[in-house]
């Protein structure tokens, strides 16, 4: 941990834009601030830090990635097969999509070209508790949109 101290004019000024600069660039701690009669006055900041970037800085920030930019057009057909069955059961169950299975779970599964309980399982992230709690939903919804879309192709989900 470090200290640095600045002390700004009434006024502002570069001394403020110096702090502002300051702030953005590390990894601020805590920030203590008093108020100082002497002269015409002026503000005295202290700022407690560790060297490195400010993780709130905009330069910092990840982008958020689309698991499904590399699927080939099947693979996103099926993909966004899966985010619909995964939505309805999140609604019908009142919980968050994301704690079935994380789009990137379901890009993964999507690049499967056969669904078994082995490479759902597989998958980084799916444990046995979410597979036994949403699994046979999902497969069952996946199973109805292949019979309604004339495909049903069970040997895809061997379940």
């Amino acid at each position: 941990m470090q200290i640095r101290t600045f002390k700004i004019p009434l006024g502002g000024g570069e001394v403020e834009e110096e702090l502002n600069r300051f702030l953005r660039g590390h990894r601020v701690l805590k920030v203590d601030r008093a108020f100082c009669l002497e002269g015409s006055g002026y503000l005295a900041v202290c700022v407690e830090y560790m060297e490195g970037k400010n993780e709130g800085t905009t330069e910092n920030k990840t982008t958020k990635r689309d698991p499904a930019k590399d699927l080939s057009e099947e693979e996103r057909l099926r993909f966004e097969t899966f985010r619909k069955i995964r939505r309805d059961l999140a609604s019908e169950r009142k919980i968050p999509a994301y704690m079935i299975f994380t789009d990137a779970d379901l890009a993964t599964l999507a690049q499967q070209s056969e669904l078994t309980v082995e490479n759902i399982t597989e998958v980084t992230g799916i444990q046995k508790n979410r597979l036994v709690d949403y699994g046979a939903y999902f497969v069952t919804k996946i199973l109805e949109s292949d019979a309604e879309s004339g495909e049903s192709d069970a040997r895809n989900y061997p379940f």
